[in-house]
């Protein structure tokens, strides 16, 4: 049996919600888990309820949609849901699943969900099927436009770049994988690195310090590396666990 999509609705406007809610509880693999009506309200809402796939309006009472996947540390699919045509490129180049037009239509809502399931079911048998990998193991990458075997222990930090990433090396050497952060989880050895935010995972080897700021926030500075990185409040309780501060 297929497991449910969990879904959110994000709009300010409670007829559309409405709308677009009565299509999606008629499909059997969408599980209707809340719904939004300002940009707080859908970050608490996500973070809480961590959903597959977010139904996002764009233009929504001085707010605007896109901001959202700035504000949200956790991972999910959007689709962007709106009455404007002219986001459609920067909604792709955002990597958003589809791009419905209001008033939505059964049939193209259809083929959303289809592609949805579909990614889903090969994400899922793909992650399963990813071998572990060791300290030790070594990585084919172009590094200063030539190809370098690097050790797993050697990098020093992963941030996401759409769907692929970017490999910072004990050598502060940047090399471009067609890898997604969820594949790298999976894979990377869970004693040596700890994912710390949405877009990032670093290797606890090269942390130089953490600081704290705030009630639940912190930054992590990396060995020879200038720049901080943000821990998110939704990693930072397991990584404090690791260094215990």
């Amino acid at each position: 049996m297929k497991t449910k999509l969990k879904a959110i609705i994000v709009d300010d406007e409670p007829y559309a919600r409405a709308e677009l809610a009565e299509l999606l509880v008629s499909y059997n693999r969408v599980e209707l888990i809340g719904e939004a009506g300002s940009l707080t309200e859908a970050v608490e809402m996500i973070e809480t309820n961590k959903p597959d796939v977010v139904f996002l309006d764009i233009e929504m009472n001085g707010e605007n949609g896109f901001e959202l996947l700035n504000l949200c540390d956790i991972e999910f699919k959007t689709v962007f849901v709106t009455a404007y045509n002219q986001y459609a490129i920067r909604a792709f180049e955002v990597n958003a699943i589809d791009y419905l037009l209001k008033p939505v239509n059964t049939q193209r809502l259809a083929q959303t969900l289809k592609k949805l399931g579909d990614l889903t079911s090969a994400e899922q048998e793909a992650s399963s099927g990813l071998p572990k990998l060791t300290a030790n193991d070594r990585l084919l990458v172009t590094l200063s436009r030539k190809m370098n075997f690097i050790k797993i222990c050697d990098i020093k930090y992963i941030v996401a770049a759409g769907d692929y990433s970017e490999l910072v090396t004990v050598n502060n050497e940047h090399a471009l994988v067609q890898r997604k952060m969820r594949e790298w989880e999976v894979q990377l050895p869970e004693k040596n690195f700890q994912r710390i935010h949405r877009t990032t995972i670093i290797n606890l080897d090269f942390v130089d310090k953490i600081e704290r700021y705030g009630k639940e926030n912190a930054l992590v500075f990396m060995k020879g590396v200038e720049k901080h990185l943000d821990i998110s409040k939704n990693y930072l309780s397991e990584l404090k666990s690791r260094f215990k501060v």
